[in-house]
């Protein structure tokens, strides 16, 4: 019945970079003047660690919906995604949330197990993600978003995107779009009659 917004920021690197909190701030300014339904981290955001409870915080605090993805980074210097989730008020690594008739199905890109694995960060979406995501798109009536921080499709793909691809690309009426961050770029690609954008 009426536009919904959602506010994106993807890789504030808050603990490597010298000007997180000034970004982090210029993206609060905006949104209070949009006024948007949600906030969205993409991850690679801060570490979940007492030091950064100021600028965790300052996000969690900014609106009434702040939504959490998981970033690669975010695990770094000894962290878990445990920790993640506790720290900034996450439901779960993986989650569903209906943001005024939207529904949001964030997914966790850093699980272990891919068979195709040489080394680094991980980035794959594992089994017991993959039949969740299947169930959400089977029973969820749409229109849905996906949103994860490694990308789905396109460039620094995750190990599994094509099996992700064909998952989505079964339910391309329902969903509207696929957001990630990770990649530092700007892209827009169709797959499957699916658009993603980094």
């Amino acid at each position: 019945k009426k536009p919904v917004q959602i506010g994106v920021i993807a890789d504030l690197h808050h603990d490597v970079m010298h000007d997180g909190i000034d970004r982090l701030g210029a993206f609060l300014n905006a949104m209070e003047v949009s006024k948007p339904d949600a906030i969205l981290q993409l991850g690679d955001f801060a570490y979940p660690s007492p030091e950064n409870s100021d600028i965790i915080t300052l996000f969690n605090q900014a609106h009434t919906w702040p939504l959490h993805v998981i970033g690669n980074h975010d695990t770094d210097a000894g962290f878990t995604k445990d920790n993640c989730i506790e720290r900034w008020g996450m439901p779960g690594r993986y989650y569903a949330q209906d943001i005024e008739g939207i529904q949001l199905l964030v997914l966790d890109g850093n699980d272990a197990g891919s068979p195709t694995h040489d080394g680094g960060y991980a980035s794959y979406v594992g089994k017991e993600q993959v039949e969740w995501l299947k169930e959400q798109l089977k029973t969820l009536e749409g229109p849905i978003i996906v949103a994860s921080h490694q990308p789905l499709a396109g460039a620094h793909a995750v190990d599994n995107a094509e099996e992700l691809q064909a998952v989505l690309g079964d339910a391309a009426s329902k969903v509207i779009l696929v957001i990630n961050g990770h990649s530092h770029i700007d892209e827009v690609i169709r797959v499957r009659n699916v658009t993603y954008m980094h």
